[in-house]
């Protein structure tokens, strides 16, 4: 009977390292808070930013439900687009750039480092927001990040806003640590090392106080041993109070 008890004791401690180490991590591959804007960077509270400025090809993609218009983009860097000619506005310089596939006509929608950083929360996509102050439209550029998949981006049309969608595995939408702060613990790292010391200094500290104060042997020692070994049958019982509508069932002993 001991030693089910000890087996069952390992396995609930096991259970809680290995479920604060996966939420430590889940927490570490977040960003933290809203980044601050420096430029096409993006810097986070946690030392994290994302970095639009890499030198990618200039892209054309095609408006999803458009016959005649395609989108000409380079993330942070402005570029002349054809001659200079009545209905060619990009020939000034833009960074992305609306292209009547017809005529050839074009119509600014960005420019390099006027693109508004945001985020709802700490997993939801980074957007970029450009407004041209020659029309009245407005671009959000989403980036996604993708571990192991092809680069693409894409997009579409509603009213007058133009969505375009990033998904790439490089810095652009995955943050990575600023540089000289590769060695600081994320949050993720920092809540196992405070497991693993609290548990040691419980543990560790417990055992020796019941050994030598009290005298015990074996799995008397562990601090608390009743409650470890109960506490699936606890939990169990959290469980199936919380969905009964956390009514307390009717006994004999109440009637």
């Amino acid at each position: 009977m001991a030693f089910k008890y000890d087996i069952c004791f390992l396995t609930n401690f096991t259970s809680l390292l290995f479920l604060t180490v996966s939420f430590g991590n889940s927490l570490s591959l977040h960003r933290d808070g809203e980044c601050i804007q420096d430029g096409c960077k993006c810097i986070f509270p946690n030392n994290k930013f994302i970095d639009i400025s890499q030198k990618v090809p200039l892209t054309r993609i095609d408006i999803k439900g458009e016959n005649n218009s395609a989108i000409i983009f380079h993330p942070c860097q402005n570029f002349i687009f054809g001659n200079k000619a009545e209905g060619n506005e990009c020939f000034d310089g833009a960074s992305i750039c609306l292209l009547n596939t017809t005529n050839n006509n074009t119509k600014i929608l960005g420019k390099a480092g006027t693109g508004v950083f945001s985020s709802l929360d700490s997993v939801s996509p980074i957007k970029v927001t450009y407004s041209s102050k020659l029309s009245s439209t407005e671009t959000t550029l989403s980036l996604l990040c993708k571990s192991n998949l092809p680069e693409t981006v894409e997009a579409s049309k509603i009213e007058e806003k133009y969505n375009l969608v990033w998904s790439t595995s490089s810095n652009a939408a995955c943050p990575l640590l600023l540089p000289g702060m590769e060695t600081s613990l994320s949050t993720g790292s920092v809540l196992v090392i405070m497991l693993l010391f609290f548990s040691l200094l419980y543990f560790g500290g417990g055992m020796l106080a019941l050994k030598f104060l009290r005298g015990a042997e074996g799995h008397e020692m562990i601090p608390n041993y009743d409650f470890w070994v109960d506490l699936p049958y606890l939990v169990r019982d959290g469980v199936l109070f919380a969905l009964g509508g956390f009514n307390t069932p009717t006994s004999y002993d109440r009637i």
